[in-house]
């Protein structure tokens, strides 16, 4: 419910502006909100399968099915580069081990970060080595990065392009805690700790912005306009979150109202779940 509330509200606000609103296409924008419910959105996909991910892991472990079979499965689901023309089962089959992973091994990560944090020096080592390892496989012997692709060296062997993946995604959470201990980060952890806030309404300052800049002609390097498209994409969601809560009008756009509850999940305390991070 959690994710499925936002995929829906942000839909439909991008439909009502774009095809209600500036193409003056009710039928389609109808249309278009009906379709984004069987076939994930736009860039929004990723809250739809978060939603769809949440479901299959539950009923995993309803049904008490070991950790290592749904790994087992779901990594030759990722390894097989399913393409179905239903972009939710293509993104399923792509991204679902490791939604599963970070589940199934979050007791290991965190004991990882942790050890991280006791043994800075080390862990920046353990980074560096890493980098270089991932480095070599994915530029030798013939990787190499393309306008519109990446064509990779060894790190193109499925099982091995797997593993790398999941290493990286542990050592991204390592680099992370490393960073939150530097001096003048308290912004860095915040912005991440309300990362659900930016993406969910990033698209709709990044096309204004980006429409504007080409209209008016203002900027018209490739390497400007991309920096200021991404600082306005960044901070344009900030500063409406902000707003949000300071006048509390909005709310239900990053937070969960009461109804939007199943009766015996959430908060039992019937307060809404935000996307503000646990203490």
């Amino acid at each position: 419910m959690h994710y499925l509330y936002f995929y829906v509200v942000w839909v439909a606000i991008d439909f009502i502006l774009k095809s209600g609103i500036a193409q003056q296409d009710g039928a389609g924008m109808v249309k278009g909100i009906a379709l984004a419910m069987i076939q994930p959105y736009g860039v929004l996909w990723f809250i739809y399968m978060l939603a769809v991910f949440s479901v299959t892991a539950k009923l995993c472990a309803q049904f008490r099915l070991p950790h290592w079979l749904v790994i087992t499965a779901a990594a030759a689901l990722q390894m097989a580069q399913i393409q179905s023309p239903s972009y939710a089962v293509t993104q399923f089959a792509a991204y679902f081990v490791f939604f599963y992973v970070g589940y199934a091994g979050a007791a290991y990560v965190f004991l990882i970060v942790d050890a991280a944090t006791r043994h800075p020096g080390r862990a920046w080592a353990a980074l560096e080595v890493w980098a270089a390892a991932e480095a070599f496989l994915v530029f030798w012997p013939d990787g190499r990065v393309e306008p519109m692709a990446m064509h990779m060296g060894l790190a193109a062997f499925a099982p091995l392009h797997l593993a790398l993946a999941v290493a990286g995604a542990v050592a991204l959470c390592v680099l992370a805690c490393l960073l939150m201990r530097l001096p003048y980060t308290d912004w860095l952890r915040w912005l991440g700790a309300h990362s659900l806030v930016v993406y969910l309404a990033f698209t709709l300052p990044m096309s204004a912005v980006r429409i504007v800049l080409a209209k008016t002609g203002l900027l018209t390097d490739p390497s400007a306009v991309a920096i200021v498209v991404f600082v306005s994409s960044v901070f344009a969601p900030i500063l409406l979150y902000l707003a949000i809560k300071r006048f509390g009008i909005g709310e239900f756009l990053f937070e969960r109202p009461a109804w939007a509850h199943l009766p015996d999940g959430g908060d039992k305390r019937g307060k809404p779940l935000s996307v503000e991070p646990a203490e």
